[in-house]
């Protein structure tokens, strides 16, 4: 299913992609909503994906879908899966691993957890990304366009 076409969007889109932000406001955007699960460089948490080189790898539009659509294309390894023991236990998180003996998983705060293969009752794999969209953040339109501008300049 293809949730771009399935989420509403509350955007002006084409102003948002036409006009050029303020890359140092769209810093501090970055570290308001983006540090606790997102790093650049030395900064910010490796839960979700590292966003060093981003610019070099999405232009404007694909940095926009990401924000307003994270569920419309998740980045592979940070798809999350939903886990249930014989023993009644549930865990949620990034599938790192798997083989025929161990399954380890990485929840939200970064733990690795390692599961023996014939403990496990359940592995569901998540539709949904982890990732609030930038409406459910209350992030504003020229939010979303200064934050595009300064992650298009990462791509050293």
């Amino acid at each position: 299913k293809n949730l771009v076409n399935t989420t509403v969007n509350l955007y002006n889109t084409d102003a948002i992609l036409k006009t050029n932000g303020d890359s140092e406001n769209g810093q501090r955007v970055f570290t308001t909503y983006c540090i606790s699960c997102h790093k650049i460089g030395n900064v910010g948490r490796e839960i979700g994906p590292e966003l060093t080189k981003i610019g070099g790898k999405l232009e404007k539009k694909g940095l926009y879908e990401a924000l307003v659509y994270p569920s419309a294309s998740m980045v592979f390894g940070y798809e999350t899966s939903t886990i249930k023991t014989k023993t009644s236990s549930t865990y949620y998180g990034f599938l790192i691993s798997e083989n025929d003996k161990t399954l380890t998983i990485k929840d939200l705060s970064g733990n690795l957890t390692t599961i023996p293969q014939k403990e496990i009752k359940s592995k569901t794999k998540e539709k949904k990304s982890v990732m609030p969209t930038a409406y459910s953040l209350a992030i504003s339109e020229s939010e979303i366009t200064d934050l595009i501008e300064y992650l298009t300049k990462q791509n050293q």
